[in-house]
């Protein structure tokens, strides 16, 4: 008995001079396979993280371009409100389509037509007194501006201009 006792501290003291072999996360002893298995887990991180990575540049490059287009809209219509405020104030208004070209390469389109005006087309009652007619000192224009940006977005306008003969 003596020498089963002594054979038992023999080996429980060389079992604590061996090198201690690794645990796995649920505290058991790895086994063979389980070596690459972290490998394997950080190769799946990296590529979902790489798929995420390019969803989002895809989503910024798309936002990017969204903006220029909305930016290039602004500035085509802020375009044409000028030259529709304008038309007839700088220059008279003369019937007919005129093109040109703004200083950051956008291109306009000025159609400008003569509004003759409706005779009244209702009796005339005889409840108050005669009146006669008197000639019209109203001159009325329609006028289209057109502008094109440089990304072939276009913006158009119209409005009616209204000038007295002296003004004329």
């Amino acid at each position: 008995m003596n020498r089963l006792i002594s054979t038992f501290r023999y080996l429980r003291s060389v079992a604590a001079l061996r090198p201690h072999k690794p645990r796995n996360a649920r505290g058991g002893r790895r086994h063979g396979g389980e070596h690459g298995f972290a490998l394997l887990e950080l190769l799946v991180a990296l590529v979902v993280l790489a798929l995420g990575l390019g969803a989002i540049s895809t989503g910024i490059a798309l936002s990017v371009r969204s903006d220029r287009h909305t930016q290039s809209s602004r500035t085509a219509l802020r375009l044409a409100q000028t030259r529709l405020e304008a038309a007839g104030v700088d220059e008279a208004l003369i019937p007919g389509r005129h093109d040109g070209r703004f200083a950051n390469g956008f291109r306009w389109r000025e159609t400008v037509t003569a509004v003759s005006p409706v005779e009244d087309s209702k009796p005339q009652q005889d409840s108050g007194p005669e009146r006669t007619p008197v000639a019209s000192t109203v001159v009325a224009y329609w006028v289209e501006v057109e502008v094109q940006a440089l990304d072939r977005n276009v913006a158009h306008l119209a409005a009616l201009k209204l000038f007295s003969d002296t003004q004329r």
